[in-house]
């Protein structure tokens, strides 16, 4: 996958998940535990997506996902 495909569209959408499910589950709890539950989420998605093998779990991704957390838990 290249940028020409659809990672344009697809990091943002990491990057809105991660900020908005955190900014939801923060408002019923702590913002560290927000997090980690945003991030464990985010984590099993990207198993189930690449057949449970751990080496070839998306980092983009995944790093898309915790920068979204992590300005999240700014507006909280």
């Amino acid at each position: 996958m290249t940028w020409q495909d659809k990672d344009w569209l697809d990091q943002p959408a990491h990057f809105a998940v991660g900020l908005i499910a955190t900014y939801i589950i923060g408002q019923c709890l702590m913002p560290i535990e927000a997090v980690v539950i945003v991030m464990a989420g985010a984590f099993v998605r990207e198993l189930m997506q690449h057949e449970w093998e751990c080496t070839r779990v998306g980092w983009l991704d995944l790093s898309f996902f915790a920068i979204g957390t992590a300005e999240a838990v700014f507006f909280i």
